[in-house]
């Protein structure tokens, strides 16, 4: 019976799916030293986000074949390490889309309808403080309604960066809210509504820009200090995709000087943030904890396809390619 080392949770369906197929390994942590001390038995792991495959642990690893990650980002994988160790590296492309660009539109919603501000001063009535009727002036309380004004999505301009298939699920629900779509990508220039802008016109014209790339060389830190500076002072920037693409602290400064309007969340550059991060002391800003892809559904069947494809490679069957990051070595 072949070794499967999980470094994190997958649910009780991918345990039970695991029963009986394989011996489950454990991990002491999700940090190298813990992962190299764990892996020298295993034949495949099913890999979440914050444990890390790389060349240390794969020499750690003789008998690794697979790693099936349960998701769509591989930036936590060696995956060239990976193939010069013949190991399989599955992945889940665009099972998260329809999630993640629900969460996206979400976060937009929330900020331009002012929902953290209006929450947070509805609840002050409960205190009893000032600013709890129509007329007091105070703006607190009930009086936000006529000091903190939310705005229409309709006649918006949405930027996106990066058009998979994340990205145009996103345009296409942002074209029924009545906005302008336009966008980027280094291989996608023909999307149906969307029109197509080089990066820095994307950042200059969009009222509200959201980013959808992947993580790599080419695109970390690809929001830097420069093109945040080009974003409208009337504009919002939201992150769903990795949190090394933004560079948070010129983010932070850009949201406590007023240089933009706002900002939400989904990733970051560490995770968790520190509790010193400065994002977190900001009113401007929506955090939410790398749950876009996490719904009920969507968190489940990504565990499910990612558990399947680790037991079908182990057992020697074909994967197909498409959920295979180094296809090139196993096709």
């Amino acid at each position: 019976m072949k070794n499967v080392l999980i470094p994190e949770w997958i649910g009780e369906e991918g345990e039970k799916m695991l029963h009986g197929r394989v011996n489950v390994l454990r991990c002491d942590g999700v940090d190298e030293l813990s992962l190299c001390a764990a892996v020298a038995e295993a034949d495949g792991i099913v890999l979440r986000s914050r444990a890390r495959i790389t060349e240390a642990v794969l020499k750690s690893a003789p008998r690794l074949r697979v790693v099936s990650r349960t998701g769509v980002g591989i930036d936590n994988i060696d995956v060239e390490a990976c193939t010069r160790h013949g190991v399989m590296v599955c992945y889940l492309p665009g099972m998260n889309a329809y999630a993640v660009a629900e969460h996206a539109m979400a976060l937009m919603l929330a900020l331009l309808k002012c929902l953290p501000a209006m929450d947070r001063a509805m609840r002050s009535i409960r205190g009893g403080g000032e600013g709890t009727g129509e007329g007091s002036g105070s703006g607190g309380g009930w009086d936000i309604r006529l000091k903190n004004l939310p705005q229409d999505t309709y006649g918006k301009v949405l930027g996106i960066l990066g058009l998979g298939r994340i990205g145009r699920e996103v345009a296409d629900r942002a074209r029924v809210f009545g906005m302008k779509t336009i966008g980027y990508d280094p291989y996608v220039k023909q999307i149906d509504g969307v029109e197509w802008m080089e990066p820095d016109e994307v950042v200059a014209s969009a009222d509200v820009l959201t980013l959808h790339l992947p993580e790599s060389e080419q695109t970390r830190r690809f929001m830097d200090g420069g093109r945040i500076a080009r974003m409208k002072p009337t504009a919002y920037l939201i992150n769903t995709s990795r949190g090394g693409v933004v560079d948070q602290a010129a983010l932070a400064q850009a949201l406590k000087e007023g240089r933009i309007a706002g900002a939400a969340l989904d990733v970051y550059e560490d995770e968790p943030p520190a509790a010193g991060d400065a994002l977190l002391a900001l009113d401007n800003v929506i955090l939410t904890p790398h749950v876009a892809a996490l719904t009920e559904q969507c968190g489940a069947a990504m565990m499910r396809e990612a558990v399947w494809l680790l037991l079908a490679a182990l057992d020697g069957e074909a994967v197909p390619p498409m959920y295979i990051a180094n296809a090139a070595a196993f096709t």
